[in-house]
């Protein structure tokens, strides 16, 4: 597995990774979230060795990366925000090129199969034969994503690998990692909370170099305040604080917020109140025009728990 050991990073006086511990295993997928500056980015080029941490460590497979970089990269694929890319090489040379550095024990015939594979993967065979420079950002990308994945490395470490795609090809990445994720353990750095819902089954959040969250999505979406919720929309002939005083002595744990006939009922533990409100308001003849779950969005919560720990 992947391990983070107390890493901690310091640039000068400032702390930016501050004592991050965390273990990912073959079969997870790992959104590592936080706002610009929190110590993402950082985080991961140290798990990878590209930087020295200033105390603790990072290891792969229970080696440290300190101590055998070249030997922990052998299976590690890394996408780096901003992956340097050779922009005069045509990608079908970038790619034969990351061949023979990562693919040492391999025959001349099966290195040119396994670029012809993960172009084909990537979907950047149609372009094998431009250079890397006259390539939209998407494109870049993608050859990015490719020369990660080229050695079949058990680990992956992608920071933010669907940045300046398309929505189709956002989604084509999307599918690529969810079929890689039942024998590889991922970690993936977004900006994107859909991304989590469409990848992720675990998620980290950091914000000002520590780690304020760690949990499945859906744990996640339950710290949400109107997660479970339900909204009523009265008739106009119904009177709305007669209804909600109603609602709190029939739910007296829950928050029920009226306005202009529509009433909130949110579930103190967020545990699914929606049915009982609906078979209250029938038993009490209420005539309910519509009805709403609110929606707990990752977002929300996201900004809920890094805007209590602010970038300094």
């Amino acid at each position: 597995m992947i391990e983070a050991l107390d890493l901690t990073k310091y640039y000068g006086n400032r702390c930016v990774v501050d004592h991050v511990s965390f273990k990912v295993a073959p079969g997870e997928v790992l959104g590592f979230l936080g706002p610009n500056g929190a110590g993402k980015s950082t985080t991961m080029k140290m798990l990878t060795g590209f930087l020295h941490p200033s105390s603790g460590e990072a290891r792969i497979d229970g080696v440290r990366v300190s101590s055998d970089a070249v030997g922990t990269r052998e299976h590690l694929g890394y996408l780096p925000e901003n992956g340097p890319l050779y922009e005069e090489m045509t990608v079908a040379e970038f790619i034969a090129f990351i061949a023979r550095i990562r693919l040492t024990d391999r025959t001349p015939e099966d290195r040119q199969a396994a670029c012809d594979r993960v172009m084909q993967t990537c979907h950047i065979d149609t372009v094998a034969n431009q250079t890397i420079d006259t390539l939209s950002k998407g494109f870049r990308q993608r050859v990015g994503v490719a020369q990660a994945i080229l050695h079949d490395p058990r680990y992956l470490i992608l920071d933010e690998p669907t940045d300046g795609l398309d929505p189709n090809q956002k989604q084509e990445v999307r599918q690529l990692i969810r079929r890689m994720s039942g024998s590889k353990a991922i970690i993936l750095s977004t900006h994107i909370l859909e991304e989590v819902d469409a990848m992720c089954n675990r998620v980290i959040i950091i914000a000002a170099g520590k780690i304020i969250a760690d949990e499945t999505p859906e744990a996640l979406r339950r710290r949400h305040p109107k997660h479970n919720g339900i909204t009523l929309r009265l008739s106009s002939e119904l009177d709305s604080q007669t209804v909600s005083a109603a609602l709190r002595s029939r739910f007296p744990t829950a928050k029920v917020n009226c306005a202009e006939n529509a009433i909130e009922v949110l579930p103190a533990n967020h545990e699914p109140i929606g049915l009982e409100v609906l078979n209250f308001a029938h038993a009490s003849q209420w005539r309910i025009d519509r009805f709403d779950r609110p929606d707990s969005r990752l977002d929300e919560v996201f900004r809920e728990l890094t805007a209590a720990n602010p970038v300094s």
